[in-house]
């Protein structure tokens, strides 16, 4: 392992992923390397379709049967490789918040019971009182009101949505935070809001901030590192 200093959280070497097709054909994504630190902004620029989101689910261990990584990905000194290893870090490591969603919230659950599933699951020990004044806390940090816990997704708007699924990425205090285009699918009204708020937010939780776009404004507007996604890597 390449010696690495201790405030790297995240790190990712060479990092490239090969999707395998029925048609034999393989379409490759990177390679890609950077380093994010805690309070750190980085943005993974590059067009659409270029394999941004690729990269994330690679880092959180969550690829497709169809498809290869090759490089290294560390996370504090570890090496992640088993499902295992990512195992251990998703979600309190590495957290994600990503594209849609209203396509990844689940339709028929309450966000409130979506919220108390995630504090269950990574804090068992807290009582039922406990984990209501956490995602009431939550919800105020992302700016909604506490009667939110008692809406399905399908009634909140694109960006009431978004700032739902902000507070469940947060519930486990990750220390690296990927968003993935989450303003892409807003209207550019509240486009600005949201990236208000992951900024205090990070300034608040001091997470390192993974911040996947093909939006250079929004990329400039947070003042985050740069790394470009080609399709010869970066």
């Amino acid at each position: 392992m390449p010696s690495m200093k201790r405030d790297k959280l995240l790190v990712a070497n060479n990092l490239s992923v090969a999707y395998r097709q029925k048609k034999g054909t393989v379409i490759s994504i990177g390679p890609v390397s950077f380093s994010i630190s805690a309070s750190d902004r980085l943005a993974l620029l590059g067009p659409s379709g270029i394999g941004k989101t690729t990269i994330a689910l690679a880092l959180m261990g969550l690829l497709s049967d169809s498809a290869d990584w090759k490089g290294e990905i560390i996370f504090k000194g570890r090496r992640l490789a088993s499902e295992a290893d990512f195992s251990a870090v998703r979600g309190r490591g590495i957290g994600i918040v990503f594209q849609q969603p209203h396509s990844y919230l689940n339709p028929i659950m309450k966000i409130g019971r979506q919220l108390d599933d995630v504090l269950r699951f990574g804090f068992p020990e807290l009582s039922k009182d406990e984990r209501k004044g956490l995602i009431q806390d939550y919800l105020a940090y992302v700016g909604l009101d506490k009667d939110v816990a008692n809406k399905y997704p399908f009634e909140l708007s694109g960006g009431m949505a978004q700032r739902a699924a902000i507070a469940q990425a947060l519930l486990l205090r990750p220390e690296v935070l990927i968003a993935d285009e989450i303003t892409s699918s807003l209207d550019m009204s509240l486009r600005r809001s949201i990236l208000d708020l992951i900024m205090e937010l990070q300034n608040s939780f001091g997470f390192g901030l993974l911040f996947i776009s093909h939006d250079i404004s929004a990329v400039d507007y947070i003042k985050a590192r740069k790394v470009v996604l080609s399709g010869k890597g970066a």
